[in-house]
């Protein structure tokens, strides 16, 4: 047994011992600042030349402006997800009233008709399974954030004619 621990120490140790011997400054050339590349797991300064380079990006105006996809179905979620635990509740109320009937039943008390709780019970776990099934994907989708849909209108003239311009940005 202790054989099996003491090479259970040495392959983790000999793990750790390797692992840090392999860890390179870096993986791609993003991971080095300004002007430098990834080179074999180093971070060198690159050969600038008189070719043509990528341009740079265009930064974007203005941020996009974002808003949720649905507020109405991300509230209904929120309800539905929070009428669950009323269901469950319910259906463990039901429960516990036909195990109490079944042993008033046992000590001769009572010689009702149990099975009466049966239709809440299931009633009530089918409810919350529902309930929390439909209510979740409502949250995730409702709450999605999605770009802002824009419309600009631009009026227009020529010598022959004007009239509006309108252009919508989804």
């Amino acid at each position: 047994m202790w054989t099996y621990r003491v090479a259970g120490l040495l392959g983790a140790g000999g793990v750790l011992l390797l692992s840090s011997l392999a860890q390179a400054q870096c993986t791609k050339d993003t991971e080095c600042k300004g002007n430098r590349v990834c080179e074999a797991g180093v971070c060198k300064t690159a050969a600038t030349s008189d070719a043509v380079s990528a341009p740079a990006p265009d930064a974007p105006s203005e941020p996009v402006k974002r808003e949720r996809h649905s507020t109405g179905m991300m509230v209904g979620g929120i309800v539905m997800v929070s009428l669950a635990p009323i269901a469950l509740l319910t259906s463990l109320v039901a429960n516990m009233e036909k195990s109490s009937c079944e042993m008033s039943i046992i000590y001769g008390s009572n010689v009702g008709n149990c099975d009466r709780y049966d239709p809440t019970i299931i009633g009530g776990l089918v409810a919350a399974g529902g309930l929390t099934a439909i209510g979740v994907p409502l949250i995730v989708i409702g709450s999605r954030r999605e770009p802002a849909a824009v419309a600009s209108v631009t009026p227009w003239a020529t010598p022959h004619g004007g009239g509006l311009g309108l252009r919508v940005d989804l």
